[in-house]
């Protein structure tokens, strides 16, 4: 079990800065890491719940396939949890929408000649992060 690091306000808020940059020098699995610990230490109640919100937002540019993937599934779980709140599912929704579906908007379903190996993640977490956002697109 890895422990988690509650970050004092002002360093999170420049985490959050980082893992959002383009030019970042926070590794993916940094950047997993951070998303992973700002939604669990929210849920915990160490962090307002606009914290990791924030954190999947500043990330809406983000290309590496298994970052994206985290982002998805963090933001699907938040989806499952308040599905019987209509306000905050409304809200989760376009917030995915807003992440996913530009991303979505540069794939196609099928593979491309010489992609990466990790270009199906990509894709499945786009389309799936954009379809979970219900994107009428």
């Amino acid at each position: 079990m890895t422990d988690l690091v509650r970050y004092p306000e002002q360093m999170l808020d420049e985490i959050m800065l980082l893992a959002g940059s383009q030019d970042t020098f926070l590794s993916p699995e940094d950047r997993i890491g951070v998303v992973n610990e700002c939604f669990i230490l929210a849920a915990a109640g160490y962090y307002p719940p606009s914290v990791p919100f924030g954190l999947a937002l500043s990330m809406k540019d983000e290309r590496e396939a298994w970052v994206m993937n985290a982002i998805r599934l963090r933001l699907a779980d938040q989806l499952d949890h308040w599905k019987k709140n209509k306000r905050i599912t409304v809200e989760l929704k376009a917030l995915m929408r807003k992440i996913f579906v530009p991303i979505a908007k540069t794939m196609t379903f099928d593979a491309r000649p010489n992609e990466v190996a990790t270009a199906p993640v990509a894709r499945a977490a786009a389309i799936l992060g954009a379809m979970l956002g219900e994107d009428p697109k």
